[in-house]
């Protein structure tokens, strides 16, 4: 088995690569929905109104989460 290396007759065009575009908005972005008040002052599993001392946050502070449910979920 040999390798050699040979040298081409004819020569390629060589390939010219253009820089992308730089866009900011690549789609529709959706604004996200903050929540409102009301929706603070339920329980996010079950649906429940909790008040401030029932209440544990989860999700670095996303979700709040009723006392009976955190024991159903261990």
């Amino acid at each position: 088995m040999r390798y050699d290396i040979c040298k081409k007759e004819t020569n390629d065009i060589p390939i010219e690569y253009e820089l992308p575009s730089n866009k900011k908005n690549l789609g529709n972005s959706a604004k996200k929905n903050i929540p409102s008040p009301n929706n603070l002052t339920s329980c996010n599993i079950c649906g429940k109104g909790i008040t401030a001392e029932n209440s544990i946050s989860a999700n670095k502070g996303k979700m709040l989460i009723c006392k009976e449910c955190l024991k159903k979920l261990f």
